[in-house]
């Protein structure tokens, strides 16, 4: 059984299934851009949070992982996933020369934001 990434905790509130990008050493934040380094999404917790108060220890799928992420928008099977401004999954379409992180592959279509999704971790850049 995967154990996820071990020894990050939140620098704030982090919502459950939302995209978490490096934030400093041993933190991560939630996802606001396309731009930030992409780290994990965050994994079930209580309630709606995961990570409420700064400096809480936060449990994040690994690599290579298949777990839940919140879309924000529609996304087809196969399409390379990066964060929006709440940190929910949306397709990478990065205009030409600039460069998106990707946090994985949708393994699942979703047809609106706010449905949850499986993702495989797969954390990389994809230049438009």
């Amino acid at each position: 059984m995967n154990q996820g990434l071990p020894g990050f905790r939140s620098s704030g509130a982090i919502v459950q299934y939302r995209i978490v990008r490096l934030a400093g050493t041993d933190l991560v934040a939630q996802a606001s851009a396309a731009t930030d380094t992409l780290l994990s999404v965050a994994k079930v917790g209580t309630a709606a949070t995961v990570g409420g108060v700064n400096n809480q220890h936060i449990d994040l799928a690994d690599i290579g992982e298949v777990i839940f992420c919140e879309a924000g928008a529609a996304i087809a099977v196969g399409a390379r996933i990066t964060a929006d401004a709440l940190g929910r999954g949306v397709p990478a379409a990065p205009a030409v020369g600039v460069n998106n992180s990707v946090i994985g592959i949708a393994l699942q279509p979703v047809a609106a934001a706010g449905s949850v999704f499986r993702l495989l971790i797969t954390p990389q850049v994809l230049q438009g």
